[in-house]
């Protein structure tokens, strides 16, 4: 495992202090890989969000190729 330091100000080091049975170490880790997963999940948010759009058009397309078999606020809500 790699070492990684950084700065807390005085009054954050205190309150910290209060607490010495509390592993601060292992709920920075968790708070860095718990961020580190959501903005991994926003990019794939992205991804999925262009996949929906492409299965829209896909839609749209069939629904505007096949018009006796859905009706008009079928086709309205993909136009």
């Amino acid at each position: 495992m790699t070492d990684f330091s950084f700065s807390v100000s005085e009054e954050l080091l205190k309150r910290m202090k209060k607490y010495p049975e509390i592993k601060w170490e292992t709920i920075v880790r968790t708070a860095v890989k718990n961020y580190l997963e959501k903005l991994e999940n926003a990019d794939n948010n992205k991804e999925i969000e262009s996949m929906i759009k492409l299965s829209e058009l896909s839609l749209k397309d069939f629904l505007e190729n096949e018009p006796d078999l859905y009706s008009d606020n079928d086709l309205k809500r993909y136009r």
